[in-house]
């Protein structure tokens, strides 16, 4: 056996005492650190290690035993590498089960290698390569950089406000989902007397991807978005924008051919239809310089209904059509219904730089850009509610609430 290892003391006298008798017999020899692996890793049957060692031995395709300083995990097989993977071979995380510790495991599993052919599977080396890869690895220090800037930039988070309608009067509707046009007035003041000023998604961009300084964006800043695209965002509250100057992203559905909200009428026949803008109107509104246009999809469908294939569409096919109808950069989308299945971030992140969610997610950017906490406003909030729901506490009560 070959122990490798930079100070063999840190062992304790009592482990070296022990393999003294194997060493004289000539069965252990203990080697130093050493510059380059390949040697050693190519003249063993088994390598035990965690790591760095780990990894290298299976991309020679040597039989690795992962071992490391707080767990074992054991043979690494393609039934456990994800546990490999996310240990790094048993160096990170707590040692929650004293089991993976259990000797008499340990010792089965090397009864079992030494019985039976063992040998790295080309699955198992295609995984490491693809969890391993130097360009992904360089993009993850650099998500975890920009990360760290934009917190420092703004500790307590940006409040991201949802709203739907914006119509004259109060909508005889059991979907809170509107704020009458009145309300919506002394929002937008209210929210100038907090402190306020809007930005966008286009304008985060720029400071994550380090195109721009986060000084150039405001102070306190706060993102005001609405979904689906009703008439009354162009009748009603664009003009109520450009009076406080607030910007506004829009989350636009895709199939401009959806009159209303069908989604609504569908569930409900007392419901009364809300036109959403059409063709023309997308054009008008898109092109203002307040409001900002991203992805709700292309039909509103729940997303958690949906196969892999079929999210991905609605995610791929809706930024396309929208760029290619408004000619806009869309790099935002809004989970229809705020209904976000597990794997919609990841799957998002393969289009958008953001997206948002409905009351859960990350309360910052840096905590997930792809899952983005957002309060819906209703149309009893008043002015405390406003205050409240744009307080960097209310994530955190929200959640604790809730159990979120």
């Amino acid at each position: 056996m070959k122990i490798v290892c930079a100070i063999p003391e840190k062992f304790g006298e009592d482990f070296l005492k022990k393999i003294t008798p194997y060493q004289n017999r000539g069965q252990v020899f203990i080697q130093r650190h050493q510059g380059f692996l390949n040697e050693v890793i190519h003249s063993g049957g088994l390598i035990l290690g965690a790591g760095r060692v780990a990894l290298e031995a299976l991309l020679m395709q040597a039989p690795v035993f992962a071992m490391g300083e707080h767990s074992a995990p054991g043979l690494v097989e393609l039934e456990n590498i994800e546990q490999n993977l996310c240990s790094n071979f048993g160096d990170i995380g707590r040692l929650k089960n004293p089991e993976n510790l259990n000797l008499d495991k340990i010792r089965e599993q090397f009864q079992r290698f030494i019985c039976s052919d063992y040998h790295v599977s080309p699955e198992i080396i295609s995984i490491i390569k693809k969890e391993y890869d130097g360009i992904k690895i360089n993009q993850s220090i650099l998500e975890t950089y920009r990360a760290a800037l934009c917190k420092r930039a703004f500790p307590k988070g940006i409040p991201i406000l949802m709203y739907h309608k914006i119509p004259e009067k109060k909508l005889n509707s059991r979907h809170r989902i509107f704020v009458e046009k009145s309300k919506f007035h002394w929002q937008l003041k209210g929210l100038r007397l907090l402190g306020f000023k809007s930005t966008n998604f286009s304008q985060l961009k720029q400071a994550w991807f380090l195109e721009k300084s986060y000084k150039e964006l405001p102070k306190k800043p706060i993102l005001i978005t609405f979904d689906d695209g009703y008439q009354d965002t162009l009748t009603n509250a664009l003009p109520l924008l450009e009076q406080f100057g607030f910007q506004a992203t829009l989350f636009l559905l895709a199939d401009q051919k959806i009159a209303n909200n069908q989604w609504d009428l569908q569930n409900d026949p007392h419901e009364t239809p809300s036109p959403l803008l059409n063709a023309a109107e997308r054009k008008k509104i898109s092109s203002h310089s307040l409001i900002e246009i991203a992805s709700h999809g292309l039909d509103h469908k729940h997303l958690g209904l949906l196969n892999k294939e079929s999210i991905l569409h609605q995610l791929e096919q809706s930024k396309k059509d929208l760029e290619k109808e408004l000619n806009v950069s869309i790099n935002c989308f809004a989970f229809p219904y705020g209904d976000r299945p597990t794997e919609a971030s990841t799957l998002a992140a393969q289009s958008y730089e953001f997206a948002v969610n409905t009351d859960e997610g990350g309360f910052h950017f840096a905590d997930d850009r792809h899952s983005l906490f957002r309060v819906n406003i209703f149309p009893e909030d008043g002015f405390f509610a406003l205050w409240k729901k744009t307080s960097p506490w209310y994530r955190q009560r929200f959640f604790r609430k809730h159990g979120r």
